[in-house]
């Protein structure tokens, strides 16, 4: 139904209070419903207090039952923690900067994802609820059916669609960001990738590697948001002039920030998609949308939905290249479509292997197998028995529901013939982040400066993220070389070695080979960095000094 009461077209209303409201644990999440929470008073009519997108509200009465706590004094909703970067920001924590400012005594009470334990919620949650005002010492998590003797709630200030957000809450978010003393990092330009997303099975645009040595080799700056803290990425997406996105998750992180002088444009990866666009545009001087990926492959489930979050895009380089020079850099005068192409078939490989072979998502391996092939083929490339056989993808698992899960062939290699695959049941992967609670931060190369938990940049270098970006693209040269006389592990561990004690002049030679087939001078170029004695003491340091020979 759609909601009554006011939304967001003037000021946040005043937080609400509820006496002795019950609490219950998650019951259960559907595509669009929260089921669980507050169970509040004249439920059909607590529209500001319930969970809405777009206006109307999206969200079940919990059920009661038998209370097993009860909490004294006064407390503040926080929401449902999800383990999922963008719908955890743009859902579910758009009531927290007004309740730290109205309530800064109290603590947040929050649930967890169904069959979520606390100890599996991944380290960014965390992060965004301390950006926010809410440290772990200030959050609880309702594990059971809890009684509150005094529970705060804040109006939902943002939510999924398209209303945008009030003055009043930007300046909130503003004026959160100056008590964290955020110091942005300014660069002329900033594209936020997802070329560096760990699992190969999350939504990716293939050849985005070479796009980002390109960029970075133009004097542009790269950032891949998983490598960074939570308050570096503020500082990077604060101080860029033009920010550009690739289309994803990481587009909400911006949506923790207020207002800047500030162009953003989003180059999607779902044809016609406007992710967040209400949201950014109340944020930026301006807001674009470049359709640069005419196709997008994507397995579709066991009920005949397409998975597009998981789906693999295809860039029209000719729409790429003038969605950056209208942006007034000239991508065009670097391109190389042979380069290109290589970098897309390396990254199509990778795709096609986890969605088709190691697949912990369920979905239905002949329709996406027959359309995905249909797509390939359309699209000029090989079809899909070239990638991955027809043998190969149809080796699977039975979940407790009868789900057919898809196994890599590695470990069914593992398994001697006729043996029985004894595996664990595991749910739908659960979005996790590359920096976990407590973990140190890795140190990065950014805008030429290391970046450490405490951002200190003042100015961007591109020569060390050039380079960088070099080697990311040398390995994708060097490693099916190597993969010809090691196995897998042993291959990859080679190619690091060899990667990282090429020179300058290597790298270029390497890149400039990258859709030369091996045989050619690729090899010779690979082999003749691979006998020098830096790289021989590399591979003995990682114990291959056996297989050296066997590689020569």
């Amino acid at each position: 139904m759609r909601a009554g009461g006011p939304l967001l077209d003037g000021d946040l209303a005043p937080m609400q209070c509820y006496r002795d409201v019950t609490v219950t644990a998650s019951q259960g999440q559907t595509l669009k419903l929260i089921h669980g929470g507050p169970i509040w008073p004249d439920w059909d009519n607590a529209i500001l207090a319930r969970h809405r997108r777009d206006g109307e509200v999206s969200d079940l009465r919990p059920q009661p039952g038998p209370v097993a706590h009860t909490l004294s004094g006064d407390y503040v909703w926080g929401g449902q923690l999800i383990p999922h970067f963008g719908h955890l920001i743009s859902e579910q924590t758009m009531r927290l900067a007004q309740s730290a400012q109205d309530r800064p005594d109290d603590p947040a009470l929050f649930i967890l994802q169904k069959n979520i334990p606390e100890q599996g919620v991944p380290g960014f949650v965390w992060s965004v609820l301390d950006w926010l005002g809410y440290p772990r010492s200030k959050a609880r998590i309702v594990k059971e059916t809890t009684k509150v003797d005094r529970l705060w709630v804040a109006e939902q200030a943002e939510m999924l669609g398209e209303i945008p957000p009030t003055a009043t809450y930007l300046d909130l978010l503003e004026k959160n960001s100056r008590a964290k003393g955020l110091r942005p990092l300014h660069c002329e330009l900033v594209y936020v990738s997802r070329a560096q997303l760990n699992s190969p099975q999350e939504g990716r645009l293939l050849g985005e590697s070479y796009l980002c040595a390109m960029l970075e080799a133009l004097g542009a700056q790269v950032c891949y948001p998983e490598t960074l803290s939570l308050a570096d990425q503020m500082a990077v997406y604060a101080g860029a002039r033009h920010l550009i996105f690739a289309e994803g998750s990481a587009m909400h992180g911006r949506q923790l920030l207020g207002r800047a002088d500030q162009s953003i444009s989003v180059l999607n990866r779902r044809p016609g998609w406007r992710t967040a666009e209400a949201a950014l545009r109340a944020r930026a001087a301006s807001v674009d949308y470049h359709d640069v990926c005419p196709t997008i492959l994507a397995p579709s489930s066991a009920n005949g939905f397409l998975k597009l979050a998981l789906g693999a895009s295809i860039f029209d380089q000719q729409a790429l290249i003038a969605a950056f020079e209208s942006l007034g850099l000239p991508l065009g005068s670097v391109w190389d479509a042979k380069a290109f192409q290589t970098a897309v078939e390396a990254d199509l490989r990778l795709w096609l292997s986890a969605t088709f072979e190691a697949s912990i998502v369920l979905i239905d391996i002949e329709d996406s197998a027959r359309r995905i092939d249909a797509q390939l083929q359309e699209s000029g490339l090989k079809g899909l028995d070239y990638w991955v056989s027809a043998e190969r993808r149809k080796v699977t698992l039975r979940g407790p529901k009868g789900g057919a899960f898809t196994m890599t062939a590695r470990r069914i290699r593992a398994c001697a013939p006729g043996q029985r695959l004894s595996l664990p049941f595991k749910p739908a992967a659960v979005g996790t982040n590359r920096l976990q609670q407590g973990e140190p931060m890795r140190k990065i190369v950014f805008c030429g400066l290391a970046l450490t938990s405490a951002l200190t940049l003042t100015a961007c270098d591109p020569s060390e993220t050039v380079d960088k970006a070099m080697r990311r693209t040398a390995e994708t040269v060097v490693l099916p070389v190597v993969d010809d006389f090691l196995p897998g592990d042993q291959a990859q561990i080679a190619t690091r070695c060899i990667v990282e004690n090429a020179t300058p002049d290597d790298l270029r030679l390497l890149v400039r080979d990258v859709a030369v087939e091996a045989g050619t001078s690729t090899v010779n170029n690979v082999l003749d960095i691979a006998v020098r004695p830096e790289t021989q003491a590399c591979l003995i340091r990682e114990g291959l000094p056996a297989l050296l020979g066997g590689l020569l």
